[in-house]
């Protein structure tokens, strides 16, 4: 009786996690080692390819993989259906932020913000793929190389 009581609170204490988030709640962060990779793995493609301008192309590239130690972007997404974001990039004095509400289709994130600017100029709802272990904007598929821009949870 005590095994089968153990097993059922277990079960209770699972069926949360199994529900509507589906695993999604939580902290994600963006992964600018993901991102340096990507780009360094361009920058060599991009050598071989046209070594007379190469140079100049992996002086850009260098630049930007060096910003990315200053680049910071976290997704809060919470049980209730909410999500907020903020983000810092080079350059810019203050962090952007924004709030939405968010909705999970099988392995479809779908990020709708009401307030802020959770991507930027435009507050058009952005879907995601999500793996269970990360979060890639659809835009971001990567190609052949795969995702420059990868969310992982914290």
């Amino acid at each position: 009786m005590k095994a089968v009581l153990l097993s059922s609170l277990s079960l209770f204490l699972l069926l949360p996690a199994c529900g509507k988030s589906g695993g999604v709640t939580g902290t994600w962060v963006l992964d600018t080692a993901q991102m340096k990779q990507k780009i360094q793995e361009s920058m060599k493609q991009a050598e071989t390819k046209n070594p007379k301008g190469a140079a100049m192309m992996k002086a850009m590239m260098q630049a930007m993989i060096a910003s990315f130690d200053k680049m910071k972007a976290s997704i809060e997404i919470n049980g209730d259906g909410t999500f907020s974001i903020t983000a810092q990039s080079p350059g810019k004095k203050a962090p952007e932020a924004g709030k939405g509400t968010w909705k999970l289709e099988k392995d479809v994130l779908t990020l709708t913000p009401t307030s802020g600017k959770a991507f930027g100029k435009g507050n058009s709802p952005k879907k995601f793929r999500f793996t269970g272990s990360t979060i890639v904007p659809f835009e971001d598929q990567g190609g052949k190389g795969g995702p420059v821009m990868v969310f992982r949870k914290q």
